[in-house]
């Protein structure tokens, strides 16, 4: 069974948990791609244009 099988079998059926399913799962592969990296991983946002949008 690969990884992707796994996460596919452990999917929640209702919302809310599903949701939270996929957000646990991002910071499991923030944290590992952390300690792979040997750094924190961060992010950069710049946003421009129209201020109104």
């Amino acid at each position: 069974m690969t990884l992707n099988d796994r996460f596919m079998t452990e999917l929640p059926i209702s919302e809310p948990e599903r949701q939270y399913f996929y957000i646990a799962r991002a910071r499991e592969y923030v944290r590992e791609e952390s300690n792979r990296l040997g750094r924190p991983m961060s992010a950069t946002i710049t946003t421009f244009g129209c201020p109104f949008v």
